[in-house]
């Protein structure tokens, strides 16, 4: 859902939104797949944006416990 990787080629699947920069707009491909990106992830961001400015958590460290 970020922009911030645009341009670097993924590990995975490539769930980036496209960006426009100074005299390129977005294509219309590019701009039905930001907004597929967008449906994706828009029910989680109101949620983790609560969790930011109520708990302040904007960095979550997380351990994993291994079993054996």
């Amino acid at each position: 859902m970020e922009r911030g990787y645009f341009g670097h080629d993924p590990k995975g699947i490539d769930g980036t939104m496209d960006r426009s920069l100074r005299n390129h707009k977005l294509s219309m491909e590019s701009i039905g797949r930001n907004l597929r990106i967008s449906r994706k992830g828009s029910p989680v961001a109101y949620p983790y944006a609560i969790m930011k400015r109520l708990y302040h958590l904007s960095h979550i460290m997380v351990t994993t416990v291994n079993d054996e």
